[in-house]
C-alpha cells in the first residue's frame, strides 16, 4: 500500500510499472469508490480478488479512501 501511495503523490508522472497486479486491482478499485460509481464496485472487487488480494487488502483501500471501517465491515462480510 505505500508504494501505491508514492505513486500517486507524483502529480507529474505516476509509473505503475512498479506495482505487480494485484496493486494495480487495488489501486483501479479505490479510484472507483472514490468516484461514487457504486454499479462498479462489485466488479473491481471481484478482480482485485482475483489478482490476489485479500479481504483486508479491500477493506483498507475502501476504508482509505472512505474512511469509515466499521461501516465497510456491515457492507463487505
Amino acid at each position: 500500500m505505500n508504494q501505491v501511495l508514492v505513486c500517486l503523490k507524483n502529480k507529474d508522472k505516476i509509473n505503475f510499472g512498479v506495482l505487480d497486479k494485484r496493486q494495480k486491482e487495488l489501486v483501479a478499485l479505490g479510484n472507483v469508490i472514490r468516484s461514487g460509481k457504486t454499479d462498479l464496485i462489485s466488479r473491481y472487487v471481484k478482480e482485485a480478488l482475483d489478482s490476489g488480494a485479500t479481504k483486508e487488502d479491500i477493506l483498507r483501500v475502501a476504508s482509505f479512501i472512505l474512511g469509515d471501517k466499521k461501516l465497510l465491515n456491515t457492507i463487505y462480510h
